[in-house]
Order: structure tokens, then C-alpha cells, then sequence
């Protein structure tokens, strides 16, 4: 993947709740080693740890035992939230969003303690140096720093959005497709997002009946209390099936949802 070098000049001093929803069996490794090499990256870059991670796994499918998730996470110090539920299909959208809000929203009271929450989703490929990058680029006013994916459900479209007008949407359309650059938008997916701890503990995330989904939302939330969303283009994300990863590439699309006669439609 490509991405712009961390500048190693640059000393981060923080701490850092890393939010991670399990719902996939076979990522529950992958994943672990994943985080484990944030770590390792903070400690390559500045020469000693100065970042503390908290780690909250959100295990939101019965046919994950804990005891696969305490083998592979058994290097870390971790809380372990264990919904016990079945898996609901990835076809049934609105059960799955509202799982996602509420499994994000009982994960808030946990990250009191800490600066930034760092949102991971576990079809999520990324590179040891991203959550680095993403700190250096915080601002006092800064909401939302994402990385980027690209969708592959359906439409490939890249996973950030912006409306017409964040208090009475007309319109949601995605973003188009940028190699590099770090650019405002209005809202981002969860699947690799960091934001100061305070937003996320003040905040709630809401499943409203829109054509898009909690994340979505909730950048909007942090919009309209004055707040900037970001998209660093440069950290690329792989969305990750059993078989292949996707990558964001120019050949994404944009797709836009329009209000017609109280009804949404998509439109490309």
C-alpha cells in the first residue's frame, strides 16, 4: 500500500483506546497482529513506548469463543465486550446498523481515561505507520481524521461522504477517488478513524432511518457542533474478503443518494 512516511522528528506523547468490533472468525489472528504492529511502530519511530493503548474488543458474534479471542490477544491488556448474539447476513442493512451503533455506543464508557479513540473494523487491512500519521495531522478544531477504503458490497465507491446540508439532508454523495492529499469532508466509514476521546464520550451514535449508515451520522453530529472531518487520501485501507482484498483505486465510483418525494434514491 502506498503512504506517505511518518516524519520521525515528530514525538507523539498519548494514550489511545483502540475500539475493535469482532464479527469475522477467521480475522480474530490477523487482527491481533495488526494492533501488535502499532505498537511496534511507535516504539521504532520514537525510540521508546509514548503511546499507551487500551484495547476494547467488541465481540458481536456468538460463533467467536472467548477463548479464541484470549489466545490471540493474550499480549495484551484488553476489555472484552461479548454480545453472545448470532451474526445477523450482511444483507439485513438495518439490523446490521444498528448492532454497530449500539455496540460503539456501550464501548464509549470505556474510553474515559484516554486522549483519542481510534475505531478499527475487522475487514480492515492496514500499515503499521497509519495511526502515527493520522496524530501528527490532529488540530485543536479536528473531529475525524479516516483513512481510506473503497466499498465491496456492491458499488465501489470510496468510504466518505459529504451532504447538501448537514441539518436537513437532500443529498449524500461519496467522495471521488484522490492518490494523495489530506482533504475536509463531511463524514467517514468506522473502519479505520481516530477522534479525541472527549468527542466520543459526548456524543452519541445514532441510527436514523437515512440511506446511510451510523458513522455517517455521527460525522454529520460532529459537523453541525462545529467540528472538522478529515480524509487522509494517502493511507489506503484493504477491504478484506476471505479470498481477496479491495483496494481504493481511480476506478471507484461516486454514488450519490437524493431525497425525491420523501423517498431516497441512488443514482451513480
Amino acid at each position: 500500500m502506498g503512504n506517505p512516511k511518518a516524519d520521525m522528528g515528530e514525538k507523539i506523547v498519548a494514550s489511545i483506546s483502540i475500539v475493535l468490533p469482532i464479527t469475522r472468525p477467521w480475522r480474530v489472528q490477523t487482527m491481533a497482529e495488526q494492533i501488535d504492529n502499532l505498537r511496534k511502530f511507535d516504539v521504532f519511530t520514537n525510540k521508546q513506548k509514548t503511546l499507551h493503548f487500551e484495547l476494547i474488543l467488541i465481540v458481536d458474534n456468538i460463533e467467536i469463543p472467548k477463548t479464541t479471542i484470549h489466545r490471540c490477544f493474550k499480549d495484551f491488556q484488553y476489555t472484552l465486550q461479548y454480545s453472545g448474539l448470532p451474526l445477523p447476513s450482511e444483507q439485513n442493512v438495518g439490523v446490521r446498523r444498528q448492532r454497530i451503533a449500539n455496540n460503539i455506543n456501550r464501548a464509549r464508557e470505556l474510553t474515559e481515561n484516554t486522549d483519542f479513540v481510534l475505531l478499527v473494523e475487522d475487514d480492515t487491512d492496514f500499515e503499521p505507520d497509519f495511526l502515527h500519521n493520522m496524530l501528527v495531522r490532529y488540530k485543536p478544531n479536528t473531529g475525524i481524521i479516516s483513512a481510506v477504503q473503497a466499498g465491496r458490497h456492491g458499488l465501489h465507491h470510496i468510504g466518505a461522504w459529504v451532504a447538501d446540508d448537514l441539518y436537513d439532508p437532500q443529498m449524500f454523495e461519496t467522495v471521488p477517488y484522490r492518490e494523495s492529499g489530506f482533504r475536509e469532508v463531511d463524514a467517514t466509514g468506522f473502519y479505520f478513524a481516530l477522534l479525541p476521546t472527549k468527542l466520543i464520550t459526548a456524543y452519541d451514535i445514532p441510527c436514523e432511518p437515512l440511506p446511510v449508515g451510523p458513522d455517517v451520522q455521527y460525522g454529520l453530529e460532529l459537523r453541525k457542533q462545529g467540528y472538522s472531518n478529515f480524509l487522509y487520501d494517502d493511507l489506503k485501507c484493504g477491504h478484506v474478503e476471505q479470498n481477496r482484498i479491495v483496494m481504493p483505486t481511480e476506478e471507484c465510483m461516486q454514488v450519490r443518494f437524493r431525497k425525491q418525494d420523501d423517498r431516497w434514491k441512488l443514482t451513480k
